[in-house]
């Protein structure tokens, strides 16, 4: 699925990503980089954690030929979430750091 940017992108945290919208779709993310500055490593694995809808296929994010293992946590993302914002302190501060650079 090509990124547009009129079009919306999935949310992302813990990583940054810079997308070429002239690029083929399948070949845009041109960089996903750490918040440590270090570049993804192809060798490596990496855990994250993404809601049931998206990991079902929802809005065509798909991951059919991963080797990819789907562990339910048996979490309700909404109760996840509500959990998680009442530790956060008062005004909750959203963030400040660019998750997605989409060029040109």
């Amino acid at each position: 699925m090509p990124v547009r940017r009129a079009q919306a992108c999935l949310d992302v945290s813990g990583i940054r990503l810079t997308v070429d919208t002239t690029r083929a779709a399948g070949n845009q993310i041109v960089s996903a980089t750490l918040p440590n500055g270090r570049e993804l490593d192809d060798r490596a694995t990496y855990s994250m954690v993404i809601t049931d809808f998206i990991a079902t296929g929802g809005m065509g994010l798909a991951f059919p030929d991963s080797t990819a293992s789907i562990k339910d946590l048996s979490i309700v993302d909404l109760d996840a979430t509500i959990a998680y914002l009442r530790r956060l302190p008062s005004p909750v501060q959203g963030p400040r750091d660019a998750r997605w650079v989409i060029r040109p």
